[in-house]
C-alpha cells in the first residue's frame, strides 16, 4: 500500500477523466490485517463498541469510522469521539516477511540469516516528532475511465478507495527508532516461527488539543507509468503507547517487550547552604529579647537550581517579633541542591535555639 502511494505521489504526468468514458466495476474490499489471533479475537462482525474493557482493533474501527460519519463537532460537548479518552486499547498486527514488507502498511518485519540462523524482527514505526502505527488500511476497487495526461494521450485509469487507520502518540515515552530482536533458531524452527509471531500493542486512548480522532482526505492522480486514481482517506486517533510486543500465537508467550524507560529515581534535595540564625544580622536584637522561646514557620518554593523563593511566615508563636525577620532572611540566603522542582519546602525556626 505505502508502496503504490508513493509511486502516485513521484509521479508527474497526471491523468484527468475524459467525460462520457465511465466505466463501472464491481466493488471488492481487500483488507491486508484481516488475521485473527489467538491471543485476542478481533471479530470483525461486531458492530458496537463495549462501554467499558480493553478496545480491540475493530473497536477502534469502529471509532475511525463514527469519526467519518460525523465530521462535524457537536456543540455541547465537542469532537464526538471524546467519550472514548481513557480508554485502554490492545491492538494484534501481523509481521511480514522483510520481502514482502513493500507490499502492506507494515509496522514490523522479520528476516533470517541462514549463516548465522538468526531470525530478526525489526520495529518500523512511523517516526518522525510522533510515534504511529499503521493498525488498519483497506482498498477498494470504485470503477475505471478514461484519462488523458498534458499531452493528449488516452489511457484507461483505475480508480481506488483507500482508508487507512493510524494510532498516533504525540507525547510518547516509547522511542522505537532502529528496535528489534533477534532469536537464534535452525531454518525449520525459524520458519514456524516467523508464522507465528505477531506484533501487539497497548495503550490509553488521550486527546489531542480536546480531539481524539482526526480524519483527512486526498487523491492521488494517475500517471502513465502507473494508471492508478487513489482516493485517499486518512484517520488517526491519539493515544499513549504503554508497550509493544512480540507475542507466539501458538502458546501467547511473549518473546519480547519494549516498554518505556523508568524515570530515574529523584534525587533527595541536600542542603548546600542550609538556614541558619547564627549569622543572621539581626542575632545581637534576637539575644537582647528576653522570655520564653519563640518558634517560627517559614515556607518558600524551591526550584530545579536549589534557589528558595516566594518565602512567607506561614506561623509564628510570637507576632511581630524580630524573629520573623530574621527567618525569612535566613531561608532566602540558603541553597539547596539541584533537582526536581519547583516545590514546596517548610522551614522551622525556634529562638533560642536548643
Amino acid at each position: 500500500m505505502k508502496k503504490s502511494i508513493s509511486i502516485l505521489i513521484a509521479s508527474a504526468l497526471i491523468a484527468t477523466p475524459v467525460a462520457g468514458k465511465e466505466i463501472e466495476t464491481k466493488s471488492k474490499t481487500r483488507n491486508s490485517n484481516s488475521r485473527t489471533y489467538k491471543i485476542k479475537t478481533d471479530t470483525p462482525v461486531v458492530t458496537s463498541i463495549s462501554s467499558n474493557g480493553t478496545l480491540a482493533r475493530h473497536e477502534l474501527l469502529l471509532i475511525m469510522k463514527e469519526r467519518l460519519s460525523n465530521p462535524d463537532t457537536d456543540p455541547f460537548t465537542g469532537e464526538r469521539t471524546k467519550r472514548y479518552s481513557g480508554r485502554n486499547f490492545e491492538v494484534v498486527l501481523p509481521i511480514p516477511s522483510e520481502e514482502a514488507s513493500g507490499l502492506v502498511g507494515a509496522n514490523a518485519v522479520w528476516s533470517f540469516d541462514r549463516t548465522t540462523q538468526a531470525l530478526t524482527y525489526s520495529l518500523l514505526p512511523i517516526t518522525s516528532m510522533d510515534l504511529s502505527i499503521e493498525f488498519f488500511s483497506t482498498e477498494t476497487p470504485a470503477g475505471v475511465f478514461t484519462g488523458t495526461n498534458g499531452f493528449g494521450t488516452k489511457f484507461k485509469v483505475k480508480r481506488t478507495n483507500i482508508l487507512i487507520g493510524t494510532l498516533v502518540d504525540k507525547k510518547g515515552d516509547l522511542d522505537l527508532r532502529g528496535r528489534s530482536y533477534s532469536v537464534t533458531l535452525s531454518p525449520e524452527k525459524a520458519k514456524l516461527t516467523s508464522n507465528s509471531i505477531v506484533l501487539r500493542a497497548s495503550g490509553i486512548i488521550n486527546e489531542d488539543n480536546g480531539v481524539v480522532t482526526s480524519c483527512s482526505n486526498s487523491i492521488h492522480q494517475a500517471t502513465m507509468d502507473y494508471p492508478v486514481q487513489a482516493n485517499l482517506t486518512s484517520c488517526a486517533i491519539s493515544v499513549k503507547f504503554l508497550k509493544f510486543d512480540l507475542v507466539d500465537v501458538r502458546d501467547g508467550s511473549i518473546l519480547h517487550e519494549w516498554v518505556p524507560k523508568q524515570p530515574a529515581p529523584p534525587k533527595s534535595r541536600e542542603w548546600i547552604r542550609p538556614p541558619t540564625l547564627s549569622d543572621s544580622p539581626y542575632l545581637n536584637d534576637m539575644e537582647k529579647v528576653s522570655g520564653e522561646a519563640i518558634k517560627v514557620v517559614v515556607a518558600c518554593i524551591a526550584n530545579e537550581i536549589g534557589k528558595l523563593e516566594d518565602c512567607k511566615i506561614t506561623s509564628e508563636s510570637s507576632p511581630g517579633h524580630i524573629l520573623g525577620e530574621a527567618a525569612l532572611l535566613s531561608a532566602r540566603r540558603a541553597r539547596l541542591s539541584p533537582g526536581t522542582g519547583p516545590f514546596t519546602i517548610t522551614i522551622p525556626f525556634l529562638f533560642p535555639p536548643h
